[in-house]
């Protein structure tokens, strides 16, 4: 429903003063104009998606995704490059629906499941659009539980490029999702991560999917390495309790190379060979008393 000429000086304000619903347009509050009204007609089925509003230059529509004995339903944005956002409008099923777990996206296609039912407003990057390059950082799609973002990084003059993700608490992988550099992107060379930060050098420029622990959740005994030795490091935690011996073995591992204490935990009573050491791709602690460390170890894969 749109205004083709006004004649009530500046009276007629969308969805204040005139709107639609159903099969009714109206006017109200001294509202007087003319208006070209679009309609679906009689017997022709309704659309899941329906026409967006004025916000985000249009480029939003209206879904409603139901979920039935916990299957997923889903539904593709024929028009999308990929979505940006999905928020709840209106929700049908009593709580059931939370973000990431029972609803959200992955490229082009919005998805619930475990028996939610909602209508959704889902924004969207258009295809051949202005602006259609990827984002550097976009929301979550469902794998990793919707921890994993697209990062686009650029070394230029080999100079090294890197960018913090500000919910990670670590980040786990990166992967190279689009290639912009003919071939100069090697893992843990010309690129990697290390803590919350994934970085390039050495004119290495692509699109990244980067997965991560998001804060507030525990540590993993075993985690992914960073950039150092070639990136075939692991943190471990190792204790030994009643004078027991805990080791772990690295499964990635052909052997372990070295071990390094990074914290100590246990008042000096870690000692190289003696109260930890490694075999093999086993990394071991034995002590007397209860206690708990931090070990870095090197494993040549």
């Amino acid at each position: 429903m749109k205004i083709t000429k006004e004649l009530s000086e500046g009276k007629c304000k969308k969805n204040k003063s005139f709107g639609y619903k159903g099969k009714k347009a109206w006017v109200k509050n001294d509202c007087r104009a003319v208006f070209k009204v679009c309609y679906k007609p009689k017997g022709e089925e309704d659309d899941d998606e329906e026409e967006g509003d004025d916000g985000e230059k249009g480029n939003c529509r209206t879904l409603k995704l139901e979920s039935k004995n916990k299957e997923k339903d889903e539904k593709s944005l024929s028009k999308a490059k990929k979505i940006k956002s999905m928020k709840i409008t209106k929700e049908l099923s009593g709580g059931k629906c939370k973000k990431n777990k029972s609803f959200g996206y992955k490229g082009k296609k919005a998805w619930v499941k475990n028996n939610c039912r909602a209508v959704f407003k889902v924004c969207y990057k258009p295809k051949g659009g202005k602006g259609d390059e990827d984002d550097d950082e976009e929301e979550g799609d469902e794998g990793d539980k919707g921890n994993c973002r697209t990062l686009k990084l650029e070394s230029k003059n080999k100079e090294k490029d890197q960018k913090s993700l500000s919910k990670a608490k670590k980040i786990k992988s990166m992967k190279i999702t689009k290639e912009l550099s003919e071939g100069k992107c090697k893992k843990n060379k010309s690129f990697g991560y290390k803590g919350k930060k994934a970085w390039v050098k050495n004119d290495c420029r692509a699109v990244f999917k980067v997965c991560y622990k998001p804060k507030g959740e525990e540590d993993d005994d075993e985690e992914e390495g960073d950039d150092g030795e070639k990136g075939n490091c692991r943190t471990l935690k190792l204790e030994s309790k009643n004078k027991e011996k805990d080791e772990k073995s690295l499964s990635k591992a052909k052997k372990i190379k070295s071990m390094k204490i990074t914290k100590e935990l246990s008042g000096g009573k870690c000692k190289k060979n003696k109260s930890f050491g490694y075999k093999g791709k086993k990394a071991w602690t034995m002590m007397r008393k209860k206690a708990m460390k931090a070990i870095k170890a090197t494993a040549e894969l």
